[in-house]
């Protein structure tokens, strides 16, 4: 299809999406074939750029003024070299191509910004707890579980913590006695191993620097997974799980209750 200079929202379009970074591999072809072409198409991008350039349209701050953007159009044509002074002319359509960019370009970036808020607004806060060196902290979560973080440690997990989900990250050693939820099981991430329950007490240690994540299972069950080559582990109550992170394994232990957290 040959499409001409005379099909501007074609042209003006692709100019668009190239000056915003948007425009596909074929049609950043098609439009350098047509920028190729003649002169006159190139002096038509020229102006487009000069335009984008000037106007701070992506200033969410920017107001738009139409006689003001339509003198700086005319303007900005006038400073190439080479132009005739008789194309200083613009026809009435010429004005209205002139005065219609920047709304688009304003269109185009009001779209953009109000969807990055939206995408702001729906991320989740994140609340942290750490425990002091030298002493124990007691959680009450929101959905009725309790963790004890034992010195030094931290956990993290998002506001809705019991609404959508019950995922939390651990970093050093806590013992935790989860609320039972049939619906929302209970994550525990903790050194690249995630520790899945429904309802259960188990202990759990992954401090930095340990190449060995420990789980202890009081009562209940847990099951812990990783990476896909890990195969997933099940333990039973009084076992415990050793993870290697160097060798990425899980060996499992059995009465080893000294290991839970007094």
């Amino acid at each position: 299809m040959d499409i001409r200079i005379t099909d501007r929202g074609y042209w003006d379009d692709l100019i668009i999406d190239r000056l915003s970074g948007n425009l596909s591999a074929d049609d950043r072809a098609r439009l350098e074939r047509w920028l190729d072409e003649s002169e006159e198409h190139r002096q038509y991008y020229s102006q487009m750029k000069e335009l984008w350039d000037s106007s701070e349209v992506a200033n969410p701050h920017f107001l738009f003024d139409d006689e003001k953007a339509y003198i700086l159009f005319s303007k900005r044509c006038a400073s190439f070299a080479g132009i005739p002074r008789k194309r200083l002319s613009v026809p009435w359509w010429k004005r209205g191509v002139a005065v219609l960019i920047p709304f688009v370009f304003l269109s185009y970036f009001t779209v953009l910004y109000f969807q990055s808020r939206s995408i702001e607004e729906r991320a989740p806060l994140i609340s942290e707890i750490k425990s002091p060196k030298g002493s124990r902290t007691q959680v009450y979560l929101a959905d009725g579980s309790l963790v004890w973080l034992n010195s030094g440690s931290t956990i993290s997990y998002a506001d809705d913590f019991g609404k959508n989900s019950r995922t939390l990250k651990l970093f050093g050693e806590a013992y935790l006695e989860v609320a039972r939820n049939e619906e929302i099981p209970f994550v525990v991430e903790a050194g690249g191993l995630e520790v899945k329950v429904l309802g259960t007490k188990f202990n759990v240690s992954a401090y930095a620097g340990d190449e060995d994540v420990k789980v202890f299972l009081l009562n209940g069950s847990v099951r812990l997974s990783g990476n896909e080559e890990l195969a997933p582990v099940t333990l039973k109550p009084q076992e415990m799980a050793v993870y290697n992170t160097l060798v990425n394994r899980v060996k499992v232990f059995e009465d080893d209750a000294s290991f839970a957290l007094n």
